[in-house]
């Protein structure tokens, strides 16, 4: 599995990027052109395998990702759970209104219909929780953007529903110390669960086995 991600990887590789003065020689954005290529390939993998399940989503953003992941989803005959609180932002009168990200995300997945189930929680809540442990997942995706204590127990649960043959593809891996929790954090579930991996520096995401 470890070698197909990894070839699979090397076909949409990106050199690092340098910027001049910079401390580590590495821009803000890099690994990213062509990290929804990698996502695709290796979901799709994922989906592809004997008995595979279906895929989870935390932290959806404008739904750019989860767009790619609901094509899959519905060629595989599966299903995409996606959860976001899609925080709210507040009127003149004090009212809640949902985000741009929000209505971004319903039209980049509203081609895929009831293939998308979206619940508007943060992960760490125990109705997330109980989420998390009703399905099972060849695949998972989770977009770094929260802290460190909230993404080891995404990976947690995560990880004991996609036992067997998953993939956890946990985001913005950054080496330009913006955020390094999030280097950290990968390093320690690798050495935490024993997970196979697979990462190199030209990509911003990296790969867990369970």
């Amino acid at each position: 599995m470890i070698d197909t991600v990894k070839t699979l990887c090397e076909k949409f590789y990106e050199p690092r990027g340098v910027v001049k003065d910079s401390f580590l020689e590495t821009p803000v954005d890099f690994g990213i052109k062509r990290q929804r290529e990698r996502i695709y390939m290796i979901c799709d993998y994922a989906l592809k395998q004997d008995n595979s399940y279906d895929v989870l989503q935390i932290g959806c953003g404008n739904g750019r990702v989860s767009n790619i992941l609901g094509e899959i989803v519905s060629r595989h005959d599966k299903t995409l759970t996606c959860i976001d609180p899609f925080n709210t932002l507040k009127t003149v009168s004090g009212s809640e209104k949902r985000t741009q990200n929000y209505y971004e995300f319903l039209n980049n997945t509203r081609a895929f219909g009831d293939r998308v189930h979206v619940h508007m929680e943060n992960s760490n809540t125990e109705m997330s929780d109980a989420l998390i442990q009703l399905i099972e997942y060849s695949f998972v995706y989770i977009d770094g953007k929260s802290s460190y204590d909230a993404h080891a127990n995404d990976i947690y649960l995560a990880s004991r529903k996609n036992k067997g043959f998953g993939i956890i593809c946990l985001d913005n891996l950054r080496v330009d110390g913006k955020k390094q929790y999030m280097l950290d954090l990968y390093q320690d579930m690798i050495n935490k669960y024993g997970f196979g991996y697979y990462w190199n520096q030209g990509q911003r995401e990296g790969y867990l086995f369970t």
